[in-house]
């Protein structure tokens, strides 16, 4: 799952985190209630690489059926689109489709 962490969206999230709790004010009674919205929005900000995450791994497994059921595949990477299946001697490389050297992550498709 952790290989679908984008590591750009973690170091913004690292970066707004700095700073939430930079702006997170020192124990007073009157500031508890602006400190419990703070740690919500940390909590907030920590989950959403883990739910992309998440949705990614999902969307690889669901791939990599169909792919395993001879659906053909159309793969996006860096501006190309790749057909994808059993037919063209692709390979399944752990979550990745794989065809002599070149690899594409499975999360990266959609049915043809």
């Amino acid at each position: 799952m952790f290989e679908y962490i984008d590591m750009q969206v973690v170091t913004v999230i690292g970066l707004l985190i700095g700073l939430l709790l930079i702006s997170i004010p020192k124990q007073t009674n009157e500031d508890q209630e602006k400190r419990g919205v703070n740690k919500l929005i940390l909590l907030g900000l920590i989950c959403i690489p883990v739910v992309a995450a998440l949705t990614d791994s999902r969307d690889a497994q669901a791939n990599i059926e169909k792919f395993n059921n001879d659906v053909a595949l159309i793969c996006n990477t860096q501006g190309s689109k790749y057909m994808v299946s059993k037919k063209e001697n692709w390979e399944i490389s752990e979550s990745y489709f794989k065809k002599e050297s070149f690899m594409i992550r499975a999360d990266m498709c959609e049915e043809k």
